[in-house]
């Protein structure tokens, strides 16, 4: 409950149960695209809720980081914290991640206050193609030299477009709402389905009108308090 409620502040644009159907399609479509769990991917977004504003990404930014991440083999836990903690570094010293990522100090600033996961996904993929040697200068010299923030770095560097991809995915799916209503109304029609079956094999065993008048009203009343009728 104080998930969701997290999840709704979020979208305070929307209503209650707009923000959860919005949010539980983007899970649902990132679920279904991917090796990622619901509740994996919740757990990071509920860590990196806990950053300053212009640290944290959009919700549905922070969705398909969550996957990506998940996806990668780097768990909700080390991937927050690694996530957490270059960004609050590189907010302090945007001048040497600018000239790393060969971006003006203007273009860095820019990029890391309007889009702080695109900033993340640049600098690890500016680590691409360098020795370890030089990779671990550049990460010593920047002090991102914990093994949370090289995991992340590494895991988003080396995957940056498939992150961007389940990025987007997320995007998409929230914007459209429709994933988790479809995912309902399966369950629904399949539910239906079985009983009529269960009907059937009922009816044609016991051929007495009274029995199938009676069975077709247990039908009914299962059906009602299932939500299936």
């Amino acid at each position: 409950q104080n998930m969701l409620r997290f999840f709704y502040l979020l979208l305070q644009k929307q209503n209650y149960g707009e923000a959860l159907n919005a949010i539980g399609s983007a899970l649902n479509e990132l679920g279904a695209n991917g090796s990622s769990s619901e509740q994996n991917i919740t757990e990071f977004a509920t860590r990196i809720g806990a950053l300053p504003s212009v640290l944290k990404p959009s919700i549905e930014k922070t969705l398909g980081l969550g996957a990506a991440f998940e996806e990668s083999g780097i768990d909700a836990e080390v991937a927050s914290s690694g996530y957490s903690r270059f960004m609050s570094i590189a907010g302090n010293n945007l001048d040497a991640f600018a000239r790393q990522m060969k971006l003006t100090k203007k273009e860095a600033s820019e990029l890391f206050n309007s889009r702080p996961e695109e900033f993340f996904l640049r600098f690890g993929e500016s680590l691409k193609g360098l020795g370890a040697e030089q990779t671990a200068g550049v990460l010593k010299g920047l002090k991102l030299n914990t093994v949370e923030i090289q995991k992340a770095l590494g895991t988003a560097g080396d995957n940056a477009n498939r992150f961007r991809e389940l990025m987007n995915l997320s995007g998409q799916a929230m914007q459209d709402g429709t994933s988790i209503q479809n995912e309902f109304n399966k369950v629904n029609e399949n539910t239906a389905a079985i009983w009529e079956k269960i009907k059937k094999v009922f009816v044609e065993t016991f051929t007495s009108d009274t029995m199938a008048q009676w069975f077709g009203g247990l039908i009914k009343l299962l059906g009602w308090l299932t939500g299936v009728t």
